[in-house]
């Protein structure tokens, strides 16, 4: 990531990078918060099939799915971002990085908008018909599948980023561990959990995939920060 950058492109790389960290923050701490009213995680009035009883909880379980709308576009940018800094040899591995980057954000907000868009306003109508493969509360419905797919798409991006860095200093090579770490870790807990629950692993995938993501794109994205706050100053 030594490859020459311009102060204008620094600038907007510090602020593609910052503003991705912080939103994937407030998305975690928001979605952790949401506690799970089905599934193998709910402890206590949890919604059964047909998953249709939860207007009582509307707007409050959505409301983290408002910044995770933000966070799939901000990955995008942030690894064209990185892309522009990567040197030349190496962008064959970053345009890889863009491509499943951009289908991991399709699929998310696609998935996201459903939610807020049909699932919602049709809940709260009383239009129950074919409902409940899409709700969230479905925890092997639609919502969860294209969870799955665009969380596991986001951390391939994560190791073909990865690979375009050259390792220059000790942060690119901390930054290069740590989302090469990711995408391990997703491809392990993807196998484990196949292999462990079968037809029956409902979310328990999708939660650990959001959590690695999530907590490698804030530590990545705020690495990455710092790396063009460097560039900038010189």
């Amino acid at each position: 990531m030594e490859h020459a950058v311009t102060k204008p492109r620094g600038r907007f790389g510090f602020w593609i990078s910052t503003l991705t960290a912080i939103t994937t923050a407030v998305t975690f701490v928001m979605a952790v918060l949401t506690l799970p009213k089905s599934g193998p995680f709910c402890t206590e009035d949890c919604l059964a099939y047909p998953y249709t009883d939860f207007a009582a909880h509307i707007p409050r379980d959505f409301l983290w799915m408002y910044p995770a709308l933000l966070v799939a576009p901000l990955f995008v940018m942030l690894l064209t971002t990185m892309h522009q800094r990567t040197p030349p040899a190496r962008r064959q591995f970053t345009r890889i990085a863009m491509a499943f980057g951009v289908m991991a954000a399709t699929i998310l907000t696609a998935d996201y908008f459903i939610q807020l868009r049909f699932v919602q306003p049709a809940v709260l109508r009383g239009e129950f018909g074919g409902l409940a493969p899409l709700t969230q509360y479905n925890p092997h419905g639609v919502f969860i599948a294209f969870e799955e797919a665009g969380y596991t798409l986001m951390a391939v991006a994560f190791l073909f980023t990865g690979l375009a860095l050259p390792g220059a200093s000790r942060l690119e090579r901390a930054l290069r561990w740590i989302l090469v770490g990711g995408f391990v870790t997703v491809a392990v807990s993807f196998v484990v959990f196949s292999i462990v629950y079968g037809i029956d692993v409902e979310y328990r995938f999708e939660v650990a995939a959001i959590t690695v993501d999530w907590t490698v794109l804030i530590v990545a994205s705020t690495l990455v920060a710092v790396l063009y706050a460097r560039s900038v100053e010189r």
